[in-house]
């Protein structure tokens, strides 16, 4: 009926919730960095210096894993989003009678 794209909306929606495979990765990950942290007694006094280094290296990435992780919670809200879209647009049909056409329902 319509010029337009041919969106593979259950394609759409396995692929956003796929994506939460990468949020529960990143928490395994998260743990793993937690695990990583080394106590003061092991560094001794010479290996403060670097102990704090390290720490603060394992603090950002922890920050960058958790912006990463929010990231990809954001795009799967979006793709999700962009399926109920396309499937709303899907479900507004239109009928025609000879010469006259209705949309029935309107976009969501």
């Amino acid at each position: 009926m319509g010029n337009g794209y041919n969106v593979d909306i259950p394609a759409l929606k396995t692929y956003a919730n796929n994506l939460s495979f990468y949020t529960s990765e990143a928490d395994k990950f998260g743990t793993l960095i937690d695990q990583a942290e080394v106590p003061e007694k092991a560094w001794g006094l010479v290996g403060l210096f670097a102990k704090q280094t390290y720490s603060e290296k394992l603090k950002e990435l922890e920050d960058l894993l958790g912006q990463m992780k929010q990231g990809v919670e954001n795009f799967s809200e979006k793709i999700s989003t962009a399926a109920k879209v396309y499937e709303g647009m899907e479900n507004d049909t239109a009928m025609s009678f000879g010469g006259h056409q209705t949309t029935i329902d309107g976009p969501k």
